[in-house]
């Protein structure tokens, strides 16, 4: 009898020493972190995050993140039983009322409450596991993740740093790699396009880090998004839906991070950092992408990349003519609302007086946004010396009726050229002449 109860005493709780038990993610501390110092209260910090205010407040003014350290619960009683609860608990669904059952067949004299407590956190863990392969396992053909990495390497006699473009397929997880000496958006663009030739097409959606080539600013809860004006553009004409990660949580595109860890790990432990160019250094990371990465057992899917790509339903893009990169062309909207391009003039909402805009033209139509937003579009005017105006447009300074009539006159050239020193600057007198003009 002494020894039965010897044998039921309270279980041992033993931890790793010096670390505290931290039930919130390094991801999340930041979040809080980053959103105190922007000026948000603890409850709306709470709301923003999905989680606690008591949790929040616990970990408010804490000055770093410390990773959890699990507890190893002891129980003198469960340990007969520790390996047939680990094999049973799956299962049965961690049912700890099943389990218990199980165990009093088998002659255990415990409680119920330590079954229960000791299935809990495998429980919680195998919860976690399937929340996350749901989350971040794609379809074929549905997304792709895009991001940068940089390092340093030796081109020819010079050691430079180097942007490295990873776009990596979801489904598959072939990647493109691809250096480049600088992330603007004309290099961004270019990058994809290259990535586009080499998979032969696109996914449905692409997952960005919210950097200034997609993504100009948003809010934290990503209600409101400015776009960049030319990468939606681009977006829009292959026809794929741009994602934006959450803030402070990277590892939502984390196939993408992953790949680019590879591709240093990898790729530069095969072939060193020095190259005799950057086409030099491009044709290798070809190379191992096809030789290398696509070839190699991936660790998730448990299948090469290029055996898996088979079944990737991309959508075709060789029809398209190749998108024209051209760097933006910045205009302030003046006073009589014209913007021009290539001597021609188009009409912009008069609210816009005093704006910048910015024009994206391409061989059928000229764009043109504000903040992002695509605030008008015009026809291409192939001739000079031409307009195109939205009556719209003009209707807050001479109002809808002489609006629609300067809309439908064609302005003679020499009053133009007679009128517009500067064709940024034009006295609103012009349009009552050419309204009124026989």
């Amino acid at each position: 009898m002494d020894q039965l109860l010897e044998s039921q005493a309270p279980c041992e709780i033993v931890s790793s020493p010096g670390k505290e038990k931290f039930m919130i993610t390094q991801d999340d501390f930041g979040a809080i972190k980053a959103l105190k110092r922007q000026g948000f209260k603890k409850r709306t910090t709470a709301r923003i995050l999905g989680i606690s205010a008591w949790t929040v407040r616990k970990y408010w003014d804490k000055e770093e993140w410390v990773p959890y350290a699990k507890r190893r619960f002891v129980y003198s009683v469960l340990a007969p039983y520790r390996e047939y609860l680990l094999k049973r608990m799956l299962e049965v669904n961690f049912l700890a009322s099943v389990l218990y059952l199980d165990l009093k067949s088998k002659g255990y004299l415990g409680s119920y409450s330590r079954v229960r407590e000791f299935i809990k956190p495998h429980r919680a863990e195998q919860k976690r596991i399937l929340e996350a392969t749901v989350r971040f396992e794609t379809g074929p053909g549905k997304q792709s993740q895009v991001d940068w990495g940089t390092t340093h390497v030796t081109l020819g006699d010079r050691s430079v740093r180097i942007d490295l473009f990873a776009l990596v397929l979801g489904f598959s997880r072939r990647i493109y790699v691809e250096a480049s000496l600088k992330q603007d958006i004309e290099s961004f663009i270019k990058c994809h396009l290259n990535a586009f030739e080499y998979f032969g097409g696109i996914t449905e959606e692409f997952l960005y880090d919210n950097p200034k080539t997609v993504c100009l600013k948003r809010d934290f809860e990503g209600k409101n998004i400015t776009w960049n004006p030319r990468f939606l553009d681009f977006a829009k004409y292959y026809g794929f839906t741009p994602r934006l990660c959450k803030p402070y949580r990277a590892r939502t595109k984390g196939k993408v991070e992953s790949g680019i860890k590879y591709v240093k790990q990898n790729f530069f432990g095969l072939y060193g950092r020095h190259f005799d160019s950057l086409e030099d250094l491009n044709h290798k990371l070809l190379l191992w992408c096809v030789e290398i990465a696509d070839q190699r057992i991936h660790g998730t899917t448990h299948e090469k990349p290029a055996s898996r790509f088979e079944k990737e339903l991309l959508q075709p893009v060789a029809s398209k003519t190749p998108y024209k990169i051209e760097e933006d062309i910045i205009r302030i909207v003046p006073s009589d609302l014209l913007v021009v391009f290539e001597t021609n003039r188009y009409s912009v909402p008069w609210k816009l007086a005093g704006e910048e805009v910015i024009l994206i033209p391409d061989p059928q139509s000229l764009k043109i946004y504000h903040n992002g937003c695509l605030v008008t579009e015009h026809p291409r005017l192939l001739a000079r010396h031409r307009q195109s105006i939205v009556p719209g447009h003009l209707e807050g300074i001479f109002g809808p009726q002489k609006a629609s009539e300067a809309s439908l006159k064609e302005p003679p050239l020499g009053l133009w050229l007679k009128k517009t020193v500067d064709v940024e600057k034009r006295d609103l007198e012009l349009y009552e002449e050419l309204i009124t003009h026989e």
